[in-house]
């Protein structure tokens, strides 16, 4: 049997061609990852505006009443006046939101169970509906986010 240096050297060439695209590609996504984390916690903390109006209202509503951390994030304690003797303990108005929290099955209003995922994520942004086909309070504004908005706050999201 006969080899040929050329075609040797052919394969080895593939190969390595084929070893940088992989590289590259894998590249190309972390940076795609880390571009989607960077836009959804912006849209989450309000960096970012996201349209939104209050359910059944047409007027929009100012950005800063927009953002998500208004009511899923915990506060720091706040000193009351100095005839009180504590703080006001660290809350959120709604579920703080994390990966376990969207993605872990549970009861709400003893309804169905409850689980997102992207879609269902986006779907009550946009329509105050969760999975389980239970309308959120009112007082949760309706977004007008477009798909890549959704995308990149369920990535951020899910990263927490």
């Amino acid at each position: 049997m006969v080899r040929s240096d050329a075609g040797l050297s052919r394969w080895g060439l593939l190969l390595i061609l084929l070893v940088i695209g992989a590289a590259l590609a894998g590249g190309y996504a972390w940076w795609q990852r880390r571009a989607q984390l960077s836009e959804g916690e912006a849209l989450f903390r309000g960096e970012q505006a996201m349209n939104a109006s209050l359910a059944g209202q047409s007027m929009g509503l100012p950005a800063v009443a927009t953002r998500c951390s208004n009511c899923h994030e915990a506060r720091q304690p706040v000193p009351l006046s100095d005839q009180a003797a504590s703080a006001v303990s660290a809350r959120t108005y709604a579920s703080p939101l994390s990966a376990m929290w969207l993605q872990q099955a549970r009861l709400r209003h003893g309804g169905p169970e409850t689980v997102y995922d992207a879609r269902s994520l986006c779907q009550l942004l946009r329509t105050g509906v969760d999975p389980a086909m239970i309308m959120v309070s009112t007082v949760m504004p309706r977004y007008q986010a477009t798909e890549a908005q959704c995308a990149a706050l369920w990535t951020y999201l899910t990263s927490r």
